[in-house]
């Protein structure tokens, strides 16, 4: 196998690759390696938005004329991708830190973060932004409590993520109280 590092092709020794990959995981991650099943794969149904979502986002594209921006991730199979910040351990320049992401939120009157999983990918991508945010920009981030669930066992992680994000001043409510709001 070979990974494109620069101008150059650089031979990779995968089994050398994972050693080292699992043990700078253990070393710098809060969570550990998990070897999850395919899902969210692009071209299938569980990587498109579902039906009622994708309205949503459509109708405020025609009545705000503007355009909604979608953020991918997961580009290297060498690497876990639970933020769209940012992966794990970064391998390239589309798993490095995703400086796109905070201008866009700087610049945005109001960020609602919803999705999957709230224990896992919308946990690590919601702390990355908000910690790469000015403190004054934090309150921007609304995190919709009842549009995303945990994986199966990790729920406490889900409340660690909630609390620790209200400590920081983002707003956690649901889609109806941010509807009120």
């Amino acid at each position: 196998m070979k990974i494109r590092s620069g101008d150059k092709d650089q031979n990779l020794d995968l089994y050398r690759w994972c050693i080292y990959y699992t043990e700078k995981l253990e070393e710098e991650e809060e969570i550990n390696l998990t070897i999850w099943p395919e899902h969210c794969l692009i071209g299938t149904e569980g990587w498109c938005m579902v039906k009622e979502v994708r309205d949503a986002v459509r109708e405020w594209e025609i009545n705000t004329g503007r355009t909604a921006e979608f953020i991918c991730k997961g580009h290297s199979n060498l690497t876990e991708m639970y933020s769209a910040m940012m992966a794990a351990l970064p391998v390239c320049q589309y798993t490095s830190f995703n400086q796109h992401i905070v201008s866009i939120a700087s610049r945005s009157k109001q960020v609602l973060m919803c999705g999957q999983a709230s224990s896992h990918c919308v946990n690590f991508t919601t702390r990355h932004l908000v910690m790469a945010l000015p403190e004054s920009d934090r309150k921007k981030i609304t995190i919709l409590t009842d549009c995303m669930s945990p994986v199966t066992g990790s729920e406490a992680s889900t409340q660690t993520f909630f609390e620790d994000m209200k400590a920081f001043g983002a707003v956690c409510m649901t889609s109806v109280e941010a509807l009120l709001d």
